[in-house]
């Protein structure tokens, strides 16, 4: 519950933030805002998956954790670009609502699939292979998030703190979105081994 009401704080500032940062046209506040939101949602997605860990979750239930999180995160990306392209550089930028949507899919299959999970546990049902499949995601999604940081970082076009493009919101959401789904990506890939070695332990 204190993870959920930390989480809309720091999307509430984080909103405004950015609505603030497009208006005055200032990549730097915008950026290091961005940057601590990334810190801040990966935090509480590792400290959310610690807490069931401590209290001997199955891994069905670490699995919605991770799920939810990831879908809270895409979230942020799709609120980001809507209140800064679709309220104030609606004109500068026309593939915004491409990635608007992109990243709200995004954050729907991802909430969905942590709901899916939920009721399965509610349910005492334990489907490894819908859990495989979380698995699976988390790791296409780290190798995914790499691949676009490192573009970003090499293409020149991509000028993190200059305003001068049309897409430079964009990319500095795109920076701290990558930045946070990575680590929680990496964070899940790492810890399911460990979970799943020691819950096949329990169980013997």
């Amino acid at each position: 519950m204190m993870s959920q009401v930390v989480w809309m704080v720091i999307l509430t500032i984080s909103v405004c933030a950015i609505i603030l940062s497009a208006a005055i046209g200032d990549p730097a506040t915008l950026m290091t805002m961005s940057c601590i939101v990334s810190f801040a949602l990966a935090l509480i997605a590792i400290h959310d998956h610690r807490q069931l860990e401590a209290s001997s979750a199955t891994r069905g239930k670490l699995s919605a954790s991770i799920a939810r999180n990831m879908g809270l995160i895409w979230m942020w990306g799709a609120l980001g670009l809507l209140v800064s392209y679709g309220l104030i550089l609606s004109e500068t930028w026309p593939r915004w609502p491409l990635f608007f949507g992109i990243f709200a899919a995004a954050s729907i299959s991802f909430l969905l699939f942590a709901a899916t999970l939920d009721r399965d546990e509610q349910l005492g049902r334990k489907d490894d292979g819908m859990i495989n499949f979380g698995k699976y995601i988390s790791m296409v999604q780290l190798a995914g998030m790499l691949v676009a940081l490192v573009g970003i970082w090499l293409d020149p076009s991509k000028r993190l703190l200059s305003a001068d493009m049309p897409d430079w919101v964009a990319n500095d959401i795109f920076v701290a979105g990558a930045i946070a789904l990575t680590a929680v990506s990496a964070y899940a890939v790492m810890n399911d081994k460990a979970t799943q070695a020691g819950q096949v332990r329990g169980a013997h």
